[in-house]
């Protein structure tokens, strides 16, 4: 049955407010499933340091997308606050400013236990930072927090990354 010109003016004015992406996004789930019997204690501190770093790295993108500006910028400032250096920086504050739970202190110590010496160019201490803090956004994502996980997110990028915005927008 052929659709009439104005159902495909209905049709494409939907398309056009509720675009694909959040269409999809909407349905598919933030964390792959799990196998039965799943437990997060069966994770390394490593591997959610890993899934962690991604994590932040990501969030440190979509935040620093506005305002509009060069792709160098961009970068520069995401290398900043991704770098062990920036991550220990904002572990410090976050430790210091921000209301950890006691189960998110404990999966931040076993990442800063489990961090081997790191790269020579950084101090152990730093290096063990930025993995303690890393574990703990592993930690928030995989346990399906996401609630509490955009809370630290929001807070570490927001007390870390704001400088480099207002810089931008003088020049």
């Amino acid at each position: 049955m052929p659709m009439s010109r104005a159902w495909l003016r209905v049709a494409h004015a939907l398309l056009c407010v509720l675009p694909l992406s959040a269409a999809l996004c909407a349905s598919a789930p933030r964390v792959p499933p799990r196998p039965d019997g799943f437990q997060l204690g069966q994770l390394t501190p490593q591997a959610l340091a890993y899934v962690g770093d991604a994590v932040f790295e990501l969030h440190a993108r979509d935040a620093l997308l506005w305002p509009p500006r060069r792709m160098n910028a961009y970068s520069s400032e995401v290398l900043e606050l991704a770098r062990a250096e920036g991550q220990f920086e904002l572990l410090q504050r976050l430790e210091a400013e921000f209301a950890l739970t006691d189960d998110e202190r404990e999966w931040m110590r076993r990442g800063r236990n489990a961090a081997g010496r790191g790269p020579q160019r950084l101090g152990p201490q730093i290096y063990r930072g930025a993995t303690a803090l890393e574990c703990l956004l592993g930690y928030l994502h995989v346990s399906e927090q996401p609630a509490r996980l955009a809370e630290v997110l929001d807070f570490l990028v927001g007390s870390g990354g704001s400088g480099g915005a207002a810089e931008e927008g003088e020049t």
